[in-house]
């Protein structure tokens, strides 16, 4: 019977079937890595909003050569600006303080001003709106109950911000809001881009 291999040399002679990678292959594979420890780091931080944390993270690539800690930098950058958006203020709040946290001049302070300014008043007018409209969309859902014949003690409070109408009314505001936002964002990005070829 002839001599069985240990998967352990099996899966050596693979690898050694493979051949290596290539300079321009494993630099690919390293700038992945890293985007990956950026991303991490950067959802670590959404997740609890210690910026001590987040430094610290990236603080540990300051020994590595630049390239490598600006991959590091634009995924974790790249990751807080995804998650500004109209409706989740305390995640826009900690993605904002995170870039205000990782790149910090007079025009990257300013711009995100503006982008919670903008946030800001799409939550005041969310509120605004809700606040008018209540009575109004209360009545038409108590309306529509009462054609079905559903009234009295089975209908108890009326939860006016769950509705389809109420849902409409957000989405016409979030249109108004959400093309300033991107444009905020967008040009945000630009400036972090030019502001990390410095």
């Amino acid at each position: 019977m002839g001599e069985m291999k240990s998967a352990l040399e099996r899966a050596l002679e693979r690898a050694d079937g493979l051949g290596t990678l290539s300079p321009e292959e494993m630099r690919k594979r390293k700038e992945e890595e890293h985007i990956l420890i950026g991303e991490g780091l950067a959802k670590r931080y959404l997740e609890h909003g210690f910026s001590d944390v987040l430094l610290e993270g990236i603080g540990r690539f300051a020994e590595y050569n630049g390239e490598e800690k600006s991959v590091v930098d634009r995924a974790a950058l790249s990751v807080m600006l995804q998650s500004i958006g109209l409706e989740d203020n305390d995640l826009s709040g900690k993605a904002i303080r995170g870039i205000l946290d990782l790149k910090s001049d007079d025009r990257i302070e300013s711009m995100c001003q503006e982008i919670e300014g903008v946030l800001r008043e799409y939550h005041q007018a969310k509120q605004r709106c809700y606040q008018e409209k209540r009575a109004a969309i209360e009545k038409s859902v108590r309306e529509s109950l009462h054609r079905l014949r559903i009234s009295g003690s089975a209908v108890g409070e009326i939860n006016t911000g769950t509705g389809k109408e109420w849902k409409g009314i957000v989405r016409q505001l979030q249109s108004r809001f959400d093309g300033r936002l991107s444009k905020l964002k967008t040009s945000l990005a630009d400036t972090l881009i030019h502001h990390a070829q410095i």
